[in-house]
């Protein structure tokens, strides 16, 4: 392995028996490039700071890596209920799932913005403000106390599926009711065909 010709440390550097690496910033290891914080790691995890691309990402979702599977439309409706912001006496599940995904999607309150730091402050962006989101999906929402909240956004993916899902059968059932309605008329038109007048267009 090649260093190169100059190494330079600031602060103190300890590696504990264990391979923790402390930085002159408690228990985080940080690097820097161009002046900037790049990246920050500790033992809980880490961040990455400023503007970052990948070719490809992937997040770990393997069934044995997980517990309490259940389906998104329960989850809510039991959170919503548990908080007291949704009231729902549906015993149905189709029914109690419309209930939950039409409650979030009228709570979610979609913004754009623009960040007030940082390369990426000069683009117009859209998301949701954290404290909001915390109000009706708290587990989406991450950090507490004077760190920055962060936002989960990945799980959006699955709800706003379950929304697609849910307003897909609606314009299904709605569609297969218009084609009963066309027949009805259709049959109608045909059995009163005989009283209209001579000479009027059928």
């Amino acid at each position: 392995m090649r260093l190169g010709s100059d190494l330079s440390l600031e602060g103190k550097l300890r590696f504990a028996a264990d391979g923790t690496y402390i930085g002159n910033t408690a228990d985080t290891m940080n690097f820097f490039a161009g002046g900037n914080r790049g990246m920050s790691i500790t033992s809980s995890g880490g961040s990455l700071h400023g503007l970052w691309t990948s070719d490809q990402a992937v997040t770990t979702s393997d069934r044995r890596l997980k517990k309490s599977i259940v389906p998104l439309y329960r989850a809510i409706s039991e959170a919503g209920k548990a908080s007291g912001t949704m009231q729902t006496a549906s015993k149905r599940k189709d029914k109690e799932r419309d209930e939950a995904v039409g409650w979030i999607m009228r709570e979610l309150r979609p913004v754009s913005f623009k960040f007030k730091n940082g390369p990426e402050g000069k683009h117009q962006r859209y998301g949701f403000v954290a404290q909001e989101l915390q109000q009706v999906l708290p587990d989406l929402v991450r950090g507490q106390g004077e760190k920055h909240l962060a936002v989960a956004y990945q799980d959006l993916i699955a709800l706003l599926t379950l929304a697609a899902q849910v307003l897909q059968e609606k314009v299904k059932q709605q569609e297969e009711t218009l084609e009963r309605l066309v027949k009805i008329v259709e049959e109608i038109d045909q059995r009163t065909r005989w009283l209209k007048p001579p000479g009027q267009s059928a």
